[in-house]
């Protein structure tokens, strides 16, 4: 391959992984699907794997003066223990921590805030450096 190629595939990488959020660099590979109405709606979705420590954040969820929604999360993995966090209403720590069994879902029904931007945030954070395998998460919520 000649130096102007490798450059060139430099640069191509680099600027892909530009694209998505540094937040959420660790998430690798997957898909998303979100439905929404005036008052509730659905997202689910996976990675192949997850690295480090992550936060994915959905927009529309919150509208306007909203300042809480009820939501039910489930989230699996079938491989590698991991943890994901919400930030839980009226908690003081705010964030509520969701630990994920590899092959058993994990669940957490209650309200929870926007962050910093208004957005739901969600963390998905690998336990220990053991790997996972495919990621699912699912939720619906409730304005």
């Amino acid at each position: 391959m000649t130096k102007n190629k490798i450059i060139l595939l430099i640069f191509v990488v680099l600027f892909l992984n530009s694209c998505r959020p540094r937040t959420e660099i660790g998430l690798i590979g997957g898909s998303q699907t979100c439905l929404m109405s005036n008052n509730s709606g659905t997202c689910n979705g996976f990675y192949t794997q997850v690295y480090g420590e992550n936060q994915k954040s959905f927009e529309k969820i919150f509208v306007m003066d909203d300042n809480a929604v009820y939501i039910n999360l489930t989230i699996s993995s079938t491989e590698g223990k991991l943890t994901c966090a919400v930030k839980q209403y009226g908690v003081e720590e705010e964030w509520t921590t969701i630990e994920v069994e590899p092959g058993i879902p994990s669940v957490f029904k209650g309200w929870v805030i926007p962050d910093e931007n208004g957005l739901l945030t969600i963390q998905f954070n690998q336990f220990d450096n053991q790997k996972t395998g495919r990621v699912n998460y699912d939720f619906s919520f409730l304005r």
